[in-house]
This record gives structure tokens, C-alpha cells and sequence, in this order.
């Protein structure tokens, strides 16, 4: 369960940063990033 979050996370990461760069919002590039890290460092 775990790993298929974890992997699932990974796959959102690349979107992610496509998304956030398409949003062109410095404090929630910011925010998410800081979440984004957070998580990928927790696992």
C-alpha cells in the first residue's frame, strides 16, 4: 500500500511541476514544493 502511494507520488511529481509552472504562483510553487519535499523525504 505504502509502495503504491509512494510510486503514485513520484507520478504526480512529474505533473506536478508542469502544473505548478503553469499556474506561474510563486507561493504555491513554494508551498508545494515544501509539501512535495516533505513527503519525499518522510518515505
Amino acid at each position: 500500500m505504502i509502495k503504491l502511494f509512494i510510486s503514485f507520488c513520484r507520478l504526480l511529481g512529474e505533473k506536478w511541476e508542469t502544473l505548478i509552472a503553469g499556474l506561474g504562483d510563486k507561493y504555491t510553487n513554494r508551498y508545494l514544493k515544501l509539501i512535495y519535499n516533505s513527503m519525499y523525504t518522510y518515505f
